[in-house]
């Protein structure tokens, strides 16, 4: 992924089915990407480094590693529209509550 934060006008990337674990910090180079797809990788932790893409309007997470999110997922992205973190190993979640307050949900029974 080095090489792919050189491309600093693009706006979407689909890095799908490639067994990325990270990101590298020059991530933040890419302003203005608003669609990243990260489906079927090997994410165990959720990549700090993409906290401030804060022009995304789509992330796609699923099949990965994940057993969590941070919180901070809902408050860095601004713009975003669509979320998905299907198909990952969550044991809880944030969820913002009728009094717009992010609280946790457990996944598991």
């Amino acid at each position: 992924p080095e090489l792919v934060c050189t491309l600093t006008k693009i706006n979407q990337l689909d890095l799908c089915f490639n067994n990325l674990t990270n990101f590298p910090d020059s991530i933040n180079q890419l302003t203005n990407l608003n669609n990243l797809t990260l489906l079927a990788n090997k994410f165990q932790v959720f990549p700090i480094q993409t906290l401030c893409l804060n022009s995304l309007i789509t992330l796609d997470f699923g099949i990965n590693e994940l057993n969590q999110i941070p919180i901070e997922v809902f408050s860095s992205f601004p713009n975003l529209t669509s979320l998905s973190f299907s198909s990952n190993r969550l044991t809880q979640i944030p969820f913002i509550d009728s009094e717009d307050k992010i609280a946790f949900k457990n996944t598991l029974n």
